[in-house]
């Protein structure tokens, strides 16, 4: 069997803020370094400001510890190990608006796989908080109502 490199990179599914990650063309190779991109895009109403934290997490169960190669527009940690997996933070510098530069993470990784492992997948995931707001609406006309026997529209009390 021939194993083809083929490009891989996350979908965008929707919705006002797309997180996405591109990798390398696949299969990664054991023992060899490894790029991963995490990009943050702002495509409508989505609010993030300054502050808001990008949260990385790469697998450590055969796997060195990565490392951030650059970070535009954000602040980064260095990766650490949480349970069995490898996580990072990055925090937002400024506020995204639609027509923001598009921040994003290069992280360099490498894969070490046993001897009785000949291929493997991986799983790296990246989450985002945002906030959305969304306002709705609607123009009604009125019209005043014309009262029975076609009186001024004025109605008075009973003594």
């Amino acid at each position: 069997n021939e194993i083809r490199p083929e490009p891989a990179e996350s979908r965008y599914s929707g919705g006002p803020v797309q997180l996405s990650l591109w990798v390398q063309k696949q299969p990664l190779r054991d023992a060899e370094e490894s790029f991963a991109r995490f990009s943050i895009i702002n495509n409508g109403k989505g609010i993030i400001d300054a502050g808001s934290r990008l949260r990385m997490v790469l697998p450590s169960q055969f796997g060195l510890q990565p490392s951030i190669i650059a970070a535009q527009l954000m602040t980064c940690s260095n990766f650490a190990t949480e349970g069995s997996n490898y996580v990072a933070e990055c925090t937002v510098n400024i506020p995204l608006s639609r027509t923001s530069t598009i921040p994003n993470i290069l992280v360099s990784f490498m894969y070490d796989i046993p001897d009785d492992v000949t291929e493997k997948s991986t799983i790296l995931t990246g989450s985002l908080a945002y906030t959305y707001e969304t306002a709705k609406s609607l123009e009604l006309p009125v019209a005043k109502v014309p009262t029975a026997g076609g009186g001024s529209g004025t109605t008075s009390s009973p003594s």
